[in-house]
């Protein structure tokens, strides 16, 4: 292999690998949405009433389904849409997925975490954040090697 073509494949790599972090990034987001509105039909006023109850006076009266909303959409929602985003790297990445996988993630983590800081949110939600986050980003991250270590031994060939 000369020069030019082993610059020609790392340059190929790398743009294969920032499209398969950009596709992640992408499913990461629509899988959580669609999975988490399908778990809380009312999502959107339940985030909305559990930092400021009094903009949503229509669901006073149910903190406790509100709470248990958004457990499901932290330890539910989140590591099933982690599930095909893993199979998804695991089968088109070359090297390395499990870095991909928790930048797919990176995302989501750093808008909560800003978010929490700059709008004053309540300081128990990032403490009830982190956990889920590393469940959610380990659902990623197993499914992702395991999927690209299977192909890489030639069990599956899936894409070359």
């Amino acid at each position: 292999m000369t020069n030019a073509e082993n610059t020609e494949n790392r340059t190929f790599v790398s743009f294969r690998t920032f499209l398969v972090v950009v596709v992640g990034i992408i499913l990461t987001q629509l899988l959580s949405a669609v999975i988490a509105s399908a778990l809380i039909p009312n999502l959107p006023q339940a985030v909305v009433y559990r930092y400021n109850p009094r903009l949503v006076p229509s669901l006073r009266g149910h903190g406790e389904e509100i709470r248990h909303g958004m457990f499901l959409l932290r330890y539910v929602a989140d590591p099933i849409a982690g599930i095909p985003v893993g199979v998804f790297i695991g089968i088109f990445q070359n090297c390395k997925p499990w870095l991909v996988a928790l930048l797919c993630w990176t995302p989501e983590i750093l808008l909560v975490i800003v978010g929490t800081d700059f709008l004053r949110f309540p300081r128990e939600s990032i403490t009830q954040f982190i956990p889920s986050e590393l469940v959610t980003v380990a659902c990623t991250v197993i499914v992702a090697q395991l999927i690209w270590s299977a192909r890489k031994q030639g069990r599956t060939k899936l894409v070359t």
